[in-house]
């Protein structure tokens, strides 16, 4: 049997919008990500249950979530960072300068024309609930 050869592994970064609570969150990476996440996208830092992750501010509207997400991957690309941009936050018409040989110009272009009608086919399968009017308990410290 052949041994498995030794390959250089990418850091990986995911970034994504939450369908439940519509949060922009950003995953993977090191401290250097983390800063060109911060710099470039305006993400801030938070712990989470299963570690520290970024995300955007609440509230952003979704243009300005598109545009702060797609600047952030543009940044962690041109760094060697190896990342996963939710189709539904690329901005539409933003150039993407890479070579020919790791990215598809026709597949980038077709799936931004693809991303509106499967974020509308999702959200009709999936809706968000109605907030509760009953108050929310807190905890406290």
């Amino acid at each position: 049997m052949t041994p498995e050869p030794d390959f250089w592994v990418l850091e990986y970064v995911t970034i994504t919008k939450d369908p439940r609570t519509e949060l922009v969150v950003a995953i993977g990476g090191t401290e250097k990500a983390a800063d060109i996440l911060q710099r470039t996208g305006g993400f801030l830092s938070w712990a989470g249950p299963r570690g520290d992750y970024h995300r955007l501010p609440h509230g952003l509207p979704a243009e300005q979530q598109r545009l702060k997400a797609t600047a952030a991957s543009h940044a962690l690309l041109a760094a060697g960072f190896s990342v996963h941009l939710d189709p539904a936050l690329l901005l539409a018409g933003y150039d993407v300068n890479c070579a020919p040989a790791v990215f598809d110009e026709a597949a980038y272009r077709q799936a931004v024309r693809e991303v509106p009608a499967s974020t509308s086919q999702a959200a009709a399968k999936h809706p968000v609930p109605a907030a509760s009017s009953r108050p929310v308990p807190r905890r406290t410290p």
